[in-house]
């Protein structure tokens, strides 16, 4: 919408919330470091463009749910597939389990490199584009932020196991209560290349992968990101909110916490709860604080501070989990945890990025019922992908034309007939089968009901 663009962002200030300029504030991504420095390395008739990706596996066949992204602010991409691999021969159940996991992974960076090739270009070079204003303007397009789970952060990562994609922490140090030293893109490429050194291109593709899990990579030699024009994918990632804290706490302390006092406990007057643990009270009022700043739209560094601080406290008090015996209800002394742990984290994402409400995975998860659920089944199950994009683009045509229309309506026109801006009135009638547009990505990519939407 009009309404919603940056005017100018050729030219966009620092934000303080006091005169003097010691309190920073962070909203949204413009407010963050990471434009500002696209700002300082594109040339003077150039403004910047920042692409803002989101990714997560969904199964198409399952449909629920009437909530609708009515601001159009991100379009569908590409379905990337999701292969299951079944037919692969394997020598023992650890090639089993591994091997389809990572075939998976080098195919989807596979895919990937050539859906971005275009975003790469415009990286480099200045193309032009037409604003909501009618005007032609000379755009850099970066790749700013890549909203995903953890499970995909990793993956897109080229990283394997539970290893952290902002710090250098492994597994073991997952637990840690400070990060280990920042991760960068070239940290990863270096492993890579240090792996492919010691195979000829005649090694078998499970012993290059072996050995990649042994220095924590996914077992993906080229990985997307590798030519992206100022782009460091461990920069790039965003920790959100949604998985990042408000599941891992429902996951981890709120179960810690009911293990500690038993569910009937749990259940009764909160006055009966007083054998908690106070450690454990500290830790986890300090994590709840934590989850209710990172949700604010705008935060200072003042607001940064406490969290850190709230992190701190939480780190000091979580002992008292194992002391009594009911972390994660079973024998487990540690807090190698990587949603824990990404904690540390936040702080530098906001710096970046601006305030993580712009990049929580809520967009992704919302977006599944128009660009996949409610897409597939406008379609009759059979050669599905093909179907889902042509009804794909013919909702955004009707949307753009509908968008034209209202611009000529008279206000009160549109009261009396209900402004349906930004809705799509618009039947799940089928597809027509004999349309003739083309598309790069065939069905033969997809072996189960199970695909990545890209927007």
């Amino acid at each position: 919408m009009p309404e919603d663009v940056l005017i100018n962002p050729k030219d966009v200030p620092l934000s303080f919330s006091d005169s003097e300029g010691l309190n920073r504030v962070y909203g949204e991504i413009n407010t963050g470091d990471a434009w500002h420095y696209y700002q300082s390395v594109i040339g003077p008739e150039e403004t910047v463009n920042p692409a803002i990706l989101a990714s997560d596996a969904t199964h198409v066949t399952n449909f629920s749910g009437d909530g609708k992204p009515n601001r159009h602010a991100f379009l569908l991409l590409c379905y990337l597939p999701v292969c299951k691999f079944g037919k692969t021969q394997s020598e023992n159940t650890t090639q089993a389990k591994t091997f389809p996991g990572c075939l998976k992974a080098r195919l989807i960076h596979a895919c990937l490199k050539i859906v971005l090739k275009t975003l790469k270009d415009a990286g480099r070079t200045a193309v032009p584009m037409v604003n909501f204003c009618g005007e032609e303007q000379m755009n850099r397009v970066f790749l700013s932020a890549w909203i995903a789970d953890k499970e995909e952060q990793n993956l897109l990562a080229a990283l394997g196991g539970n290893s952290c994609t902002t710090c250098e922490a492994e597994t073991d140090d997952l637990g840690d209560s400070s990060p280990c030293q920042p991760c960068q893109a070239k940290y990863i490429l270096k492993k890579i290349a240090q792996v492919k050194m010691k195979f000829n291109p005649s090694t078998q593709l499970w012993d290059f992968i072996k050995e990649c899990q042994n220095h924590q990579l996914g077992g993906v030699d080229e990985p997307f990101w590798d030519d992206l024009p100022y782009t460091d994918i461990c920069k790039v990632i965003c920790h959100d909110t949604l998985h990042g804290l408000h599941k891992a706490f429902k996951d981890h302390t709120a179960q810690w916490n009911i293990n500690c006092i038993t569910p009937f406990e749990i259940d009764n007057r909160i006055s009966k709860i007083s054998v908690q643990s106070r450690a454990a009270i500290r830790a986890t009022r300090a994590e709840l604080d934590f989850i209710y700043h990172a949700g604010w739209k705008s935060l200072g560094d003042d607001d940064l501070q406490r969290m850190e601080d709230f992190n701190k406290v939480f780190h000091e008090n979580k002992h008292a989990f194992v002391k009594t015996g009911q972390h994660g209800g079973r024998e487990q002394s540690h807090f190698k945890i990587p949603k824990v742990h990404a904690r540390h984290h936040y702080r530098e994402n906001i710096l970046l990025l601006g305030a993580p409400y712009n990049y929580s995975t809520e967009i992704s998860e919302h977006y599944h019922i128009e660009i996949a659920k409610k897409a597939y089944k406008a379609t009759n199950q059979k050669d599905y992908v093909k179907q889902m994009l042509v009804w794909l683009t013919r909702q955004e045509k009707i949307y753009l034309r509908d968008q034209e229309f209202d611009g000529f309506l008279p206000q009160d026109t549109k009261e009396e007939h209900g402004d349906t801006s930004g809705t799509q009135q618009v039947d799940d009638h089928m597809v027509d089968l004999e349309d003739k547009t083309e598309y790069s990505m065939t069905d033969s990519l997809v072996q189960s009901k199970k695909i990545v939407p890209v927007i």
